[in-house]
């Protein structure tokens, strides 16, 4: 790669300039965007893979068999925890992780 380096008068003032290929430019700026999207896909990744944990584990206790009617007062009581607390925030979660996709935030927002 030749950079070239040289000095420009702009009237009593000399400015450094420095002359940079295009194919170099092009090429850095491929991989800048390879390391900023690979970063935004781990990140994705780990987001998404964290909301399909905490709704396989609510759909694992609310689908389980019981056997008692304790155990049915008990899931139903797991329930109402959960509208008004965990789903809330599940749903909004996943809210925020489609804004994220659509371009509308950005993941390092919260």
């Amino acid at each position: 790669m030749n950079i070239g380096l040289h000095h420009i008068g702009l009237g009593e003032q000399k400015r450094l300039c420095i002359e940079i290929p295009p194919k170099w430019m092009i090429d850095h700026t491929r991989q800048l965007a390879n390391i900023i999207i690979n970063k935004v896909a781990t990140t994705s990744e780990k987001y998404n893979r964290k909301i399909y944990q905490q709704c396989d584990a609510i759909v694992t206790k609310i689908i389980s068999i019981t056997e008692s009617t304790f155990a049915i007062l008990e899931l139903q009581n797991y329930v109402d925890v959960l509208r008004r607390g965990a789903l809330v925030q599940l749903k909004d979660t996943i809210a925020e992780r489609g804004r994220f996709s659509s371009g509308k935030t950005s993941p390092v927002a919260k």
